[in-house]
């Protein structure tokens, strides 16, 4: 109870004082990273990214991000793998800066089709992909979709597996409600609860830029989810099969990592021994006393484990 009644704090810090703290906070991963700011212009749009200096030969490290989230949530973590790893962090279509396409469905191929010119641009060399969320569903995609393209593959709280007896998020989307859909201080409270174990993670300031970005974005949100679950109405709806990813798994061929946050309760955690199960070369970690981003709840401990895995697989030829 006492966490919610800090959050309610928020409502009366100015928002110009959060944006600013926030730019700040960018500004010096920014520059702690050695990342700059770069426009990808494909057929479809401009796809808006940060790349990393990285030393000569670096192997390349590609994040994908979540839903209602941006590529600078993988900032925090960049900073312990910038010296190992050149890193790009593009925003997904429909999400950031990258473009947004109000006419078109942003299902899950769709949105995977539209990073692949981007990921296409990155040179012939296999890299190293992770994704949290909706980004790691895009991950699961894309290797399926060209496998000699990716070193490995590290999913991060995966959205798109879908199990009945572990419903999740998807219990309160087939009930008409979806978290994502901001519009007053008690949503957001409840968003938080969701999200993460504990919001004192995530800076003050930043929460109540969180606040305010989900607030003003909240149809636009409302309307992305719609299309990703579009037709599918239950657990027993026929059309769910198309929108999940439970039999796909079986096709990746990456060596894989999954992290998992034990007290994520968008995704429940039993769902990465179901997918360390379906994935031939998977190993898991589960992190204590982390919700749903243990890239930023946990950003050292997250960046050690992935770090070593990801090496490991560059040593390995394919």
């Amino acid at each position: 109870m006492q966490r919610f009644i800090r959050s309610k704090s928020l409502a009366k810090i100015p928002k110009f004082l959060s944006t600013s703290a926030h730019r700040g906070t960018i500004k010096s991963l920014k520059t702690i990273v050695k990342a700059t700011d770069r426009v990808f212009e494909s057929s479809h749009g401009p796809i808006h990214y940060l790349e990393t200096d990285g030393k000569p030969n670096a192997p390349i490290l590609l994040f994908i991000h979540g839903f209602a989230d941006r590529k600078e949530s993988f900032l925090k973590p960049a900073t312990f793998l910038a010296d190992h790893f050149k890193i790009y962090l593009p925003d997904v279509p429909g999400f950031g800066e990258s473009f947004k396409k109000k006419e078109s469905p942003h299902h899950l191929s769709q949105l995977t089709e539209w990073l692949e010119p981007f990921v296409d641009s990155l040179g012939p060399e296999p890299i190293h992909i992770a994704g949290n969320s909706l980004g790691a569903a895009i991950a699961i995609e894309l290797t399926i979709r060209n496998s000699k393209r990716f070193k490995s593959l590290t999913l991060i709280d995966s959205a798109g597996i879908i199990l009945e007896e572990h419903p999740g998020l998807y219990q309160d989307l087939f009930q008409g409600k979806n978290i994502f859909q901001i519009t007053s201080q008690e949503d957001f409270r409840e968003f938080l609860k969701k999200i993460v174990y504990n919001e004192q993670h995530v800076p003050k300031l930043f929460r109540l830029h969180i606040y305010h970005e989900l607030k003003q974005h909240s149809e636009w949100y409302h309307h992305l989810m719609m299309h990703l679950l579009e037709g599918v109405s239950s657990f027993a709806d026929p059309a769910l099969a198309d929108k999940c990813l439970n039999h796909k798994l079986s096709q990746i061929q990456q060596p894989t990592l999954i992290v998992w946050g034990r007290q994520d309760q968008l995704f429940p955690y039993p769902l990465a021994f179901y997918m360390q199960k379906k994935i031939k070369r998977a190993q898991i970690q589960i992190f204590d006393k982390t919700g749903h981003m243990p890239q930023i709840e946990q950003s050292a401990k997250f960046a050690r484990v992935l770090k070593e895995f990801a090496l490991r697989q560059s040593l390995v030829k394919i």
